[in-house]
């Protein structure tokens, strides 16, 4: 939604005094035009101010109590001088004549970052995700790990993950993601079709910089594995299944589209799977996703 940012403008002094008027109820005044700067007042649509001067869409303000602060706007627009009507002189006895003031209407786009704080309360990630498996050589038939390695290729299949931010750089993510491979095995020995699957179900913590626009993060989720396989011919077939440890260490980078919406550029990870039963083995995988980012409770 665009918010309408006017201040009646009267110039005097070191600054100009005038008025906030908005169509929301409160704006938070920052230390500095970082948008991670402490927050040192909140003030109310109405309040008069003293607007020392406006850089890059954040506006300079000093309160009636001696406060100096910026709201931190994130203008993208441009601003317009629009005069409430061309100047009139008023005759009062006694007194020179005077002008009407004009308005300074800037229309300011939502804060990319969301929430009065800066930051959403939590964040929705879904897309599309693969792992490039990394297969012990001695689970190969003629001991070599690329046998199965080019069986495999890359495994396909999607993530999702909910963060709930605790303040601007930390929370706590739950996630879930699947992953599918069905093909034909052709190796000395053996031929027979194979379909595979792992789902998985981590959580942890998610360490996220704001600044702007871009969001680069990092994560390490620990949790379970459930890998399963059916692998045979017309004839007969084996289904195996065990659950193991998982681990997701890595990061990546949100785009902020607006305070409802983002996209997930790239998000890296080293994800290891270690096996629980019979012979441990760890797979030394690499995951890879992307996908679309939701942003709620502002």
């Amino acid at each position: 939604m665009v918010v309408l940012f006017s201040i009646t403008l009267i110039a005097y002094g070191q600054g100009t005094p005038g008025v906030l008027r908005c169509s929301r109820g409160t704006f938070d005044i920052h230390a500095s035009r970082d948008p991670g700067s402490a927050i040192v007042a909140r003030i109310q649509c109405g309040t008069a101010v003293l607007l020392i001067d406006e850089q890059f869409g954040s506006y300079h303000l000093r309160l009636e109590d001696g406060t100096d602060g910026y709201i931190i706007t994130r203008n993208f627009g441009q601003f317009t001088i629009q005069p409430e009507g061309e100047p009139t002189s008023q005759s009062v006895p006694g007194r020179a004549p005077t002008s009407r003031p004009a308005v300074v209407t800037v229309p300011v786009a939502p804060n990319p970052s969301g929430g009065s704080e800066g930051f959403p309360r939590m964040e929705i990630f879904g897309g599309y995700s693969f792992i490039r498996p990394d297969v012990p050589g001695s689970l190969a038939p003629d001991g070599s790990d690329k046998t199965i390695q080019s069986l495999l290729g890359n495994v396909l299949g999607w993530s999702s993950n909910a963060t709930i931010n605790l303040n601007r750089f930390f929370g706590l993510t739950g996630e879930i993601s699947a992953y599918y491979k069905n093909f034909d095995i052709s190796i000395p020995d053996l031929a027979a079709k194979a379909n595979l699957n792992l789902y998985t179900f981590l959580g942890g913590p998610t360490f996220k910089a704001r600044k702007g626009a871009f969001e680069p993060f990092g994560h390490v989720l620990v949790g379970a594995g459930r890998p399963g396989a059916n692998i045979g011919d017309s004839t007969d077939s084996t289904d195996f299944h065990e659950t193991g440890l998982v681990i997701a260490g890595g990061g990546g980078l949100d785009v902020v589209v607006n305070d409802r919406l983002g996209i997930r550029a790239i998000q890296a990870d080293y994800f290891p799977y270690r096996t629980s039963s019979g012979d441990t083995f760890t797979f030394n995988n690499i995951r890879w996703s992307t996908g679309i980012l939701f942003r709620c409770g502002h």
